[in-house]
């Protein structure tokens, strides 16, 4: 594939005391490219400041858009609209990258199959893993619990391979715009958050596109930047029960309709007693299932690694 535009969409909310390490790593990796490379933060709304401090600082190296949706990544849907690029990056506001992260992220896309290329994504201390390879047991529900983390294969890949794994960390990433468009974008039945990135990756292997981690384009992660800052546990909670159940309502609910109802019975039960914002999560999602489109998970071919 020939990749002439390329945009790095860092998605930001109240980030501000993560843009003055992330920015610079940032532009020093765009040094490395040898393509053209435009970086964008899309702010969702922030009070902190964070937008001003961009313009002010990085006036000619990052452009600002203000999104209309507060929406995290739905947001860069905005952007998509008017850029056009042949692929684009996303980005958390707290995720810093290494020199040669756009570089060897974009490797795969030489591969016309591949639609969505992820990072090795490790901690801020730049040593503990956080994602790995991930496999996927479709015979088992509920989904969301069977899903396992490979990280040796990661360690031991030589320089410049890439692994096929179910989903990739929509925080550090670089999607085909045109395979992202075909497959509808992002399902607003997940918004604002929570399981949108899973799911379309598992889109992607159903139509045959290819979904991988390239190991060398390493990205350090603080976790929950914007999140923590924003929402209180209670919301969190809220947000996660009702989008994880949609997620395996959606992939699941045609061939395990039993195991899901057992499960969630008595897990509905030992939430109100646990969690109930995670319970109230789980009620939530009733009102958004007439939208809910469901699919056949034991159809998605993801091959092994070898």
């Amino acid at each position: 594939m020939l990749i002439q535009r390329v945009y790095a969409y860092l998605i930001n909310w109240n980030g501000m005391k993560f843009l003055p390490d992330v920015l610079p790593s940032l532009l020093n990796a765009k040094r490395e490219c040898d393509f053209s490379l435009t970086i964008v933060m899309i702010d969702n709304h922030s009070s902190d400041g964070s937008a001003e401090y961009v313009k002010t600082h990085f006036p000619e190296e990052v452009r600002v858009y203000e999104a209309l949706r507060n929406g995290w990544l739905y947001s860069v849907d905005e952007c998509l609209k008017n850029d056009k690029p042949d692929i684009f990056c996303l980005l958390n506001n707290d995720q810093k990258i290494d020199a040669l992260f756009f570089k060897n992220l974009l490797l795969p896309f030489q591969d016309e199959s591949v639609a969505i290329a992820g990072a090795n994504v490790l901690k801020w201390d730049q040593i503990t893993k956080t994602l790995g390879v991930v496999e996927v047991d479709f015979n088992k529900a509920p989904l969301s619990e069977h899903l396992s983390r490979n990280f040796d294969l990661v360690s031991e890949a030589r320089n410049g391979l890439y692994l096929s794994t179910a989903f990739v960390s929509f925080g550090a990433c670089a999607i085909k715009r045109q395979a992202y468009e075909s497959l509808g974008g992002l399902d607003q039945i997940f918004y604002p958050g929570y399981c949108e990135d899973i799911d379309l990756c598992l889109r992607a292997w159903e139509k045959k596109f290819k979904v991988v981690l390239v190991p060398s384009a390493r990205s350090f992660h603080f976790g929950g930047g914007s999140m923590r800052s924003l929402w209180d546990r209670i919301r969190i909670r809220f947000v996660i029960g009702r989008s994880v159940l949609l997620f395996n309502l959606k992939y699941q609910w045609k061939n395990k309709k039993r195991e899901l109802i057992v499960f969630y019975f008595f897990l509905f039960i030992k939430s109100w007693i646990t969690d109930p914002a995670y319970g109230l999560g789980l009620v939530a999602s009733l009102a958004r299932l007439p939208k809910l489109r469901f699919k056949q998970a034991n159809a998605i071919d993801i091959p092994t690694n070898l």
